[in-house]
């Protein structure tokens, strides 16, 4: 299922629309992962941008962009990891992981428990939806996904296809129930 929404929706205040594609959680990116951007409230989000190794950053004869996977939180209400998350596998956790975290944490209320790693509870992110994308970009410039600059959005489109997100199981913040969301 492929959907386009307006940037306002998903926290952007130009409407310059976004195509996004339901993804699928389970995937794991040999990357390293670390948390570069955090919003809280109102639209906040967690971001999460996988680096190339530094044999690769050394190795690109001065080439100043990069194969980049951004990961986006949205609406968070907890995050649990270190600043460098290294490699990442994206998975929601299994019934038993679940009462598990919420036995440490609470219930999490219309939202979704999101693990970055195999086999573990100690890294995980509580939010309404994940979104990701690969793009090419300079290590240090903002992520297409949540910057405000209309132009780093137009120039940069994702490598592969659409943006992807997960938002299930169903919450009362899913796009899918979103007024303004239409099918592409």
């Amino acid at each position: 299922m492929t959907r386009q929404i307006g940037w306002r929706e998903f926290g952007q205040k130009d409407g310059l629309p976004l195509t996004l594609v339901r993804g699928r959680l389970g995937f794991t990116d040999p990357r390293s992962f670390s948390l570069i951007g955090y919003r809280y409230g109102g639209h906040g989000y967690a971001l999460f941008r996988g680096f190339p190794s530094s044999v690769e950053i050394e190795d690109s004869y001065g080439d100043s962009e990069f194969r980049l996977l951004d990961i986006c939180f949205m609406n968070i209400e907890r995050i649990s990891c270190w600043s460098g998350v290294g490699p990442i596998h994206l998975r929601h956790p299994t019934d038993d992981e679940q009462a598990a975290i919420q036995a440490r944490i609470g219930p999490a209320r219309n939202t979704n428990v999101y693990l970055l790693k195999p086999n573990s509870i100690e890294d995980y992110v509580v939010a309404s939806a994940v979104y990701w994308a690969e793009y090419r970009l300079a290590l240090t410039s903002p992520s297409p996904l949540v910057t405000e600059d209309k132009e780093i959005r137009e120039t940069h489109s994702p490598i592969g296809g659409p943006v992807q997100f997960v938002d299930q199981p169903w919450t009362p913040y899913s796009l899918s129930n979103s007024t303004d969301t239409t099918i592409v």
